[in-house]
């Protein structure tokens, strides 16, 4: 996980050392402190991690993922496989569910496998 922040000095080495702490304890989560030099032009190359994290002035701010939060808010996904019809209610779900913080991207992910996966063996 990327956490991007302003934080500098003898603010940021607590904040580090605690991080390194839940890490070292949890040896699955990776968290990346990053500070971007230019938040703007960062914005316009990332993807908020939930719904709400749109409601942020600065992320609303970047043309670019504030239109594709309100079209993955408002829009299908869209496959061109030949088992299209397997994927559409699966996919959606699926990305629904992480994006509005319902479900975490692994169980969200093994859901639409399995879903898909049954569809496909039904088509064949």
């Amino acid at each position: 996980m990327t956490l991007w922040n302003q934080w500098d000095g003898k603010y940021l080495e607590p904040i580090t050392d605690a991080f390194n702490d839940y890490m070292a304890a949890n040896p699955c989560v990776a968290i990346d402190l990053t500070k971007p030099d230019d938040v703007q032009s960062a914005l316009n190359t990332a993807i908020p991690a939930v719904t709400a994290a749109l409601n942020n002035t600065e992320v609303q701010a970047g043309y670019l993922i504030a239109a594709f939060g309100k079209s993955l808010n408002t829009g299908v996904p869209m496959s061109n496989s030949s088992f299209q019809p397997c994927q559409w209610s699966a996919v959606e779900d699926a990305t629904l569910a992480v994006w509005q913080g319902r479900q975490d991207p692994k169980a969200a992910t093994d859901a639409e496998k399995a879903t898909i996966d049954k569809c496909v063996a039904g088509v064949k």
